[in-house]
């Protein structure tokens, strides 16, 4: 399952979602939602977030005679593409990832969100004590001392503070080719 704690720190949400029990291709939410104003941008980022407005039976069209893809659509039919909750947040594992392990990565995001992560009010799940950090807590933070090394430190700093400035984005509306274009002209961010 997925689970995480959403919202402002002092009214905190949280949700989880996982398959839905049984031979069913589908998946079950369970969402504790504070402010109920809150639900429909949950529902829409979790949406988009498993890819779940994508046309399984169009993928499949359009692959059909891939000699790669094909097979793999026929073995695995309505197959998604999943997404991340926040674009900062899939950043920051992304340059924590590099040509380290899983459980390393994993662990060095956990570190940096017991440090700088916003903690909730009222702890609603195990596990879901803080919110991940934002790019203003990481802007200026020594990531070193949870880990990091200092370049990998300084990419972190460098796109939290890109984000800030408003020199790099996440806007959905602007082509794939701008959004490469300013965030490969980050230090340490690669045309990967």
């Amino acid at each position: 399952s997925y689970a995480r704690v959403f919202g402002p720190a002092n009214a905190p949400g949280w949700l989880r979602v996982s398959g839905w029990p049984g031979d069913g291709h589908a998946l079950q939410l369970e969402l504790h939602c504070p402010q109920p104003t809150q639900i429909l941008g949950v529902v829409t980022t979790l949406r988009r977030m498993f890819d779940l407005d994508a046309n399984p039976q169009a993928i499949t069209d359009m692959f059909r005679r891939d000699p790669v893809l094909g097979p793999l659509r026929r073995r695995e039919p309505g197959l998604r593409l999943p997404g991340g909750w926040d674009g900062f947040e899939i950043a920051v594992r992304a340059v924590l990832g590099q040509q380290i392990s899983v459980a390393a990565a994993r662990t060095l995001a956990t570190r940096i969100v017991q440090r700088w992560g916003e903690p909730v009010a009222d702890i609603p799940v195990a596990g879901l004590e803080r919110l991940f950090h934002s790019p203003s807590a990481l802007a200026d933070a020594d990531l070193r001392a949870v880990g990091l090394t200092g370049i990998r430190a300084a990419t972190v700093r460098g796109m939290a503070q890109a984000l800030l400035d408003g020199r790099v984005d996440f806007r959905a509306e602007q082509s794939l080719e701008e959004f490469v274009a300013r965030w490969v002209a980050l230090p340490g961010i690669g045309a990967w």
